[in-house]
């Protein structure tokens, strides 16, 4: 028989669900109460709710401690806009103001880069890095934050993002008004970073669109996918900026046959890069891995059919290749490597380097010649970068070889990395004269395509002795005169250059390259963690690294799962 658990009197609130949804007296027996017994019901006990006196008083002091740090927040935003409303425009003191953190970065003798204004985004926070409140700060907000994060993994975190709010049912039909607008601003926001469409075929798009309206066609989703990537890369852009007509090219898009197509494949990569904006990595990995698998279907038919493309339509099958083969590489080998590839390395042989979709190269009109010169390098360089990464893994498996023999080899000397440097000084030479572009900080005309290229530049450089310096950074004992050993000295000057160029020409950034800085502010904090006052060219390890976490964290926290992570787990 049945036993109960308790002689006593219990509450209601322990019966069983069969007893309490047919609303009989429960005798709360375990495993089956004398009721289910009798009639054969299925017995199941609810888990017993705290009392209310037994909630944790943690939750309540959490609540108390954000409530705080909001109400202290209002207040120096509302003393900030006092003091703008009494003091003169002149007697601000703003982002280009000389007490402002950025302001430390300028060196002597040199024009600082002009400071852009970041696009903000509600999830990122409104204060910028100079203003009060950020310097205020809000240390108990920031370990809720970390306790969040702690011991989490980037991935999982990712997982579990809310899906995009569905803005199609709250507005109305897509207005061929925004075509034109999207399609003036393309080249200046998108084109510039992803040259995958040129002049000719967007105006023949959009032109198609203005004179039949959106359709059940991919010209009519492609011209969508425009407008969300310029309303997405435009100043002053929001979260949500270009969502719905993203969703709105994504609801066409599952309603069409999937086709060998170009336009089709264009359809996915745009995808993907608008995923890739909203830092959403996850979806962005997935609709990048089927635009290569497409685009690899699309090439693979086109050699064994002998189909011969008109000229433009080569050159944009070419810069299509680079832009996926580019991509994809970057997150094989710098986010997961056990994600697979698609087989798109077969016909890097196969590919010159894009072209623009103009027959002369002398009639290129200036703009569309420097799109594709920043294209060129950027690609070259990618390329390079992939080889020192490759070569870093074989220098890190030639250590550990080295620590079990129990001998130390001088592997900054190798041939291999002797190579490397080599190419990466060859490909600044190699850059045209007119090429209004340096790779030092706050130097040459700013844009996002140079801000991009000298952050990779400076990440490619600390990539060739990455492996070097975290071995001599896990060796035991460690010798004072460690930051004085010229090897440790060459890799930690382009770590903390590259973090200058993020601090000092304020980029826009993708997920893809805030990882970077991730990784460079990994091992500047294990230096800082070993020598705490460690000086470098007089710059300080330590408060280098806690300026460029701080700064990168109020950017990503609540836009990019996986960065912010990763910075809380440190």
């Amino acid at each position: 028989m049945p036993v109960s658990l308790k002689e006593g009197h219990r509450k209601a609130s322990a019966a069983c669900e069969t007893c309490r949804l047919k609303k009989v007296k429960c005798n709360e027996g375990w495993p089956l109460c004398s009721y289910c017994s009798r009639h054969g019901f299925r017995c199941d006990y609810a888990k017993q709710r705290p009392l209310s006196h037994e909630i944790p008083y943690t939750l309540l002091l959490e609540r108390l401690v954000l409530a705080e740090c909001r109400l202290k927040q209002l207040e120096l935003s509302s003393r900030v806009q006092n003091h703008r409303s009494t003091t003169p425009a002149s007697d601000w003191s703003g982002p280009d103001d000389a007490s402002s953190p950025l302001q430390l970065w300028s060196e002597p003798g040199r024009v600082a880069a002009p400071q852009h204004s970041l696009r903000t985004r509600p999830e990122m926070g409104s204060a910028d890095i100079t203003s009060p409140v950020e310097k205020a700060g809000c240390s108990s907000s920031e370990a809720l934050t970390r306790s969040y994060y702690l011991g989490r993994a980037p991935l999982a975190c990712e997982e579990e993002r809310p899906p995009f709010p569905d803005l199609v049912l709250q507005e109305q039909q897509a207005s061929v008004d925004d075509v034109m607008p999207a399609v003036q601003q393309f080249q200046d926001y998108v084109g510039m970073l992803y040259p995958i469409l040129c002049d000719s075929t967007m105006l023949k798009l959009s032109n198609a669109v203005l004179s039949q309206g959106f359709g059940e066609n991919l010209h009519s989703c492609l011209i969508l996918l425009i407008i969300a990537m310029t309303k997405a890369h435009e100043k002053g852009a929001s979260v949500d900026s270009g969502l719905l007509d993203f969703q709105r090219a994504m609801q066409l898009h599952t309603r069409l046959s999937a086709k060998l197509s170009l336009d089709y494949v264009q359809t996915l990569c745009f995808s993907a890069l608008f995923l890739l904006r909203k830092s959403r990595l996850l979806d962005f990995i997935i609709t990048l891995h089927s635009c290569c698998t497409m685009l690899h279907i699309l090439i693979t038919r086109d050699q064994g059919s002998g189909i011969n493309r008109p000229r433009n339509e080569r050159n944009m099958i070419e810069s299509l290749f680079w832009v996926c083969r580019n991509l994809e590489r970057d997150v094989v080998n710098e986010i997961d490597d056990t994600l697979p590839s698609s087989n798109l390395v077969q016909y890097e042989e196969l590919f010159s380097l894009p072209l623009p979709c103009e027959e002369s190269v002398n009639n290129m009109p200036t703009y569309i010649r420097n799109i594709y010169t920043f294209f060129l390098a950027d690609t070259s360089l990618r390329a390079i970068l992939e080889r020192i990464l490759a070569a870093s893994s074989l220098t890190s498996c030639m250590q550990g070889f080295s620590v079990q023999l129990g001998c130390r080899s001088n592997l900054t000397s190798t041939p291999v990395m002797q190579e490397m440097r080599q190419q990466l000084d060859t490909w600044v030479l190699r850059l045209p004269t007119d090429f209004d572009w340096s790779v030092e900080p706050g130097c040459g005309t700013p844009s996002l395509v140079g801000t991009r290229l000298k952050l990779l530049y400076w990440f490619a450089r600390f990539s060739v002795l990455r492996a070097t310096m975290l071995q001599i950074l896990c060796e035991s004992p460690l010798e004072p005169r460690l930051l004085q050993w010229e090897p440790f000295r060459e890799g930690l000057h382009p770590a903390l250059t590259m973090l200058r160029v993020y601090l000092v020409e304020q980029p826009d950034i993708d997920v893809l390259m805030a990882n970077r800085i991730v990784t460079v502010l990994g091992l500047l904090r294990k230096v800082a963690a070993v020598t705490p006052c460690a000086i470098f060219t007089g710059e300080n390890v330590e408060n280098t690294a806690r300026l460029g976490t701080k700064v990168l964290l109020s950017k990503m926290h609540g836009y990019s799962e996986w960065i912010t992570c990763k910075l809380c787990n440190m």
